[in-house]
């Protein structure tokens, strides 16, 4: 969980050159005043490039020079070729086919050599252009381009195929994503006053166009009949012309940098806060509107495929995050997507984990506190849920609590925009948080939000300890289907304790009440204890957390859930604290 990596913080370019253009294209015409594109692609070397001359020239006189070492003459070590002035013993030649692999083991290091080069120049001019969007997603795009003639570039991996390559291998191309509007006509219609309506004869239907820019020997084209310098002066070219390769482009409006768009430039990235198989959180300074600003920075971490889909995941939870704006939400800044790896830039909670606190500072928590927990967290989910969105994975881990003391929810990575989502196949899932319902039909709601709620209140009030900690997962299904609940310790005020008995740890969703019942609720809980300086109960008892029986029959499980595999939660370290937590039954 991303939330678990501000624990230890609470403690203490274009890669390899690309193909040519295709073959046959439609080729253009009417050229605009100021722009002279080539009509044919760069001169050719005699026998390939100047650099390939080059390279051909350098792998031969180091094969010349330090090719000649064999057992049958180890003198020849020091030996090197005649044809630099200088004598020595005769060289010993290597068979044609090691002179060939020498060679083109130097030809490709050389010409890796020179695209790196040529790569980070093109990235640095690519970075001048202010409708450069770098690796932004395909599925970010629809955000910013809506209209005819919008457009923007961009860049992005795409797989090599080479069968003799065992690691995954991606290139990257630029490509210019652009907004048409195309027209369809249809038969003429006749309006209910009998006349034609002219409106009805077509409709205007949008659709995006990802054109590849091809790069030769420095030039770029997206058709084979012409090519230009740069890539301003090919946009400039078919802002005028508005059509290639016999299709409609018309470019008209250059899309920015939107506010949550921002360059690796603006980061300034400090310690490290937490790492995983995933990637890693660290802390850094944002320059926004001219202040620095303290933020967590995510980033992946890998290559390939695995990358990719790792940034997928991750930016879909940055498109979510965007929408909320809530003192109880993690605020997200933006992302960084000009450079790889890409960043997430979100708020800095400087407290931490919120189950980590509780575990720390279990004892010295009042309870007017820990109300307020709940009451910050309901009020955020409650947003959320006015938001249609289901979170899917709350717990105490994935809250964050600031050092003012204010809960703050985090870690989307399993939300969805929707009233209902089912599961298609088995995944890892926080199972001792799950609603009834959810593991019988792998249907997650608001309502089931609203259950996983309820046990996260649980672990407020018991300073952190995990649920169903004396259980197995399988146990722990078992009993929660069976209509058992967890037993809120007694420094839980009763109203609030039966409240959840009642209203929350209800089988039944359509039964259970709505996050905004709960918020109303607490509000109304928490006047009663304005007041309230210290604790009125003590630490809660829990010696009395004996497990009882259930009296409802059991339910059928769903047998995909019997394969579903819990997140794992990292226990509490503090031993003195540890709770042998009981459950109840309750009948329906």
């Amino acid at each position: 969980m991303w939330s678990s990596f501000y624990n230890n913080f609470a403690a203490k370019g274009l890669a390899p050159a690309l193909t040519t253009a295709p073959a046959t294209t439609t080729e253009l015409t009417d050229e605009p005043p100021g722009v002279s594109p080539s009509t044919q692609p760069p001169e050719s070397h005699p026998t390939g490039t100047a650099a390939d001359a080059e390279v051909k020239k350098q792998g031969h006189e180091e094969v010349d020079a330090v090719a000649v070492k064999t057992p049958e003459n180890p003198a020849a070590l020091t030996a090197v070729s005649s044809d630099k002035g200088q004598t020595g013993p005769p060289l010993t030649p290597l068979p044609s086919a090691d002179v060939d692999a020498a060679r083109k083991g130097a030809a490709k290091q050389i010409a890796a050599v020179t695209a790196e080069r040529a790569i980070a120049e093109e990235e640095k001019l690519m970075k001048e252009l202010e409708f450069y969007h770098g690796f932004l997603p395909r599925e970010d795009i629809f955000y910013l381009l809506r209209n005819d003639g919008d457009y923007i570039l961009r860049v992005s991996e795409v797989p090599v195929n080479e069968s003799n390559r065992k690691e995954a291998v991606n290139r990257r191309e630029i490509i210019l994503s652009v907004m048409t509007e195309l027209h369809h006509h249809g038969q003429e219609q006749v309006c209910d006053n009998g006349k034609l309506d002219p409106a009805r004869d077509h409709h205007h239907e949008t659709k995006l166009r990802n054109v590849v820019v091809r790069r030769n020997q420095g030039k770029y084209s997206v058709e084979a009949s012409r090519y230009f310098d740069t890539i301003r002066e090919l946009v400039m070219f078919y802002a005028e012309k508005g059509q290639a390769n016999g299709l409609r482009m018309l470019l008209k409006t250059p899309i920015k940098l939107q506010t949550w768009e921002y360059l690796h430039s603006a980061v300034k990235m400090g310690s490290l806060l937490g790492e995983g198989a995933y990637g890693e959180v660290r802390q850094g300074v944002l320059r926004r509107k001219g202040r620095n600003v303290d933020v967590a920075v995510k980033l992946t971490k890998g290559a390939g495929d695995l990358s990719k889909v790792k940034i997928r995941e991750m930016m879909k939870e940055a498109r979510l995050m965007r929408n909320f704006k809530h003192k109880n939400i993690v605020r997200i800044f933006g992302v960084a997507v000009d450079e790889q790896p890409l960043y997430i830039l979100l708020e800095l909670v400087k407290g931490g984990a919120l189950n980590t606190y509780l575990q720390k500072n279990g004892p010295n928590v009042l309870l007017k506190e820990r109300l307020a927990m709940c009451q910050g967290a309901a009020h955020g989910l409650e947003y959320l849920h006015a938001a249609t969105c289901i979170h899917r994975d709350i717990a105490a881990r994935n809250c964050l609590y600031s050092n003012d003391k204010i809960i703050k929810i985090s870690d989307f990575g399993l939300s969805r925009l929707g009233n209902t989502y089912k599961l298609v196949t088995p995944q890892k899932l926080p199972i001792k948080w799950l609603a009834p319902e959810t593991i019988t039909t792998l249907v997650f709601s608001l309502k089931t939000d609203t259950y996983s709620y309820g046990v996260m209140c649980y672990e407020v009030f018991s300073d952190g300890c995990e649920p169903w900690d004396h259980c197995t997962n399988t146990d722990a299904k078992k009993n929660v289907v069976s209509g058992k609940h967890l037993t809120i310790p007694d420094i839980c005020p009763d109203r609030f304790k039966n409240f959840i008995y009642e209203k929350i740890y209800v089988k039944d969703p359509n039964k259970r009440v709505s996050m905004a019942d709960v918020s109303r609720f607490i509000d109304a809980l928490m006047l009663e204890y304005a007041d309230e300086t210290q604790d009125p109960k003590g630490p809660a008892d829990r010696s009395s957390f004996m497990p009882t029986v259930a009296t409802t029959a059991p339910s059928v499980m769903n047998p995909l859930t019997a394969n579903i595999t819990a997140v794992v939660v990292p226990l509490s370290t503090r031993k003195a604290h540890k709770t042998n937590t009981g459950y109840k039954s309750k009948k329906q």
